[in-house]
């Protein structure tokens, strides 16, 4: 991710240099991913929603065969299992994503400084960063979902307190518009 990043930024758009067009660019790089996913989540979440409130599946379903109603039963059951009566529970992956734009958008500005300053450290140091929060959330996600979660919500605070500290420490020009 940060390779290519470093890549973009520096071969072919080399006119973005200021914060604003690093705050630009990471949200373009993980925007739309997190745009698409929120839709695909929030859609599935009400599917799932409307298929553990719905009572009389035969007549939802008329040309679904005995067989098949068995199988939706039982997907309603391990649905409704799943979400604990917690109607917002499928949702927690929108935090993931929103904690993931905040990641890639202070990411891209430790490059942007990196390229400025002609400093690779800081290239690597976003490398660095990206793997220390992808190894936490694999280990902690391997424990249990809100473990996973957890961490995501805190390498998204962290990301942006490492974005609030870039701000102040960017010396780009037009960093402070």
């Amino acid at each position: 991710m940060e390779l290519g990043r470093f890549l973009v930024l520096d071969k072919m758009m080399k006119g973005v240099r200021t914060l604003r067009e690093g705050v630009y660019f990471g949200l373009g790089w993980s925007g739309l991913e997190t745009a698409l996913l929120g839709m695909v989540i929030v859609i599935g979440v009400f599917g799932v929603q409307t298929l553990v409130a719905t009572t009389d599946l035969s007549a939802r379903f008329p040309d679904a065969s005995k067989t098949d109603i068995e199988q939706i039963q039982s997907f309603q059951k391990q649905a409704a299992e799943l979400m604990q009566g917690n109607p917002l529970a499928g949702l927690t992956p929108l935090l993931e994503r929103g904690s993931m734009l905040v990641i890639d958008i202070a990411l891209t500005l430790l490059i942007l400084l990196g390229l400025y300053r002609g400093l690779t450290s800081y290239i690597w140091a976003a490398a660095g960063l990206r793997t220390l929060f992808s190894a936490a959330l694999v280990y902690a996600g391997g424990l249990n979902v809100y473990a996973g979660e957890a961490v995501f919500l805190i390498s998204g605070i962290l990301a942006w307190l490492l974005a609030r500290q870039l701000k102040k420490s960017l010396t780009i020009p037009g960093a402070h518009k």
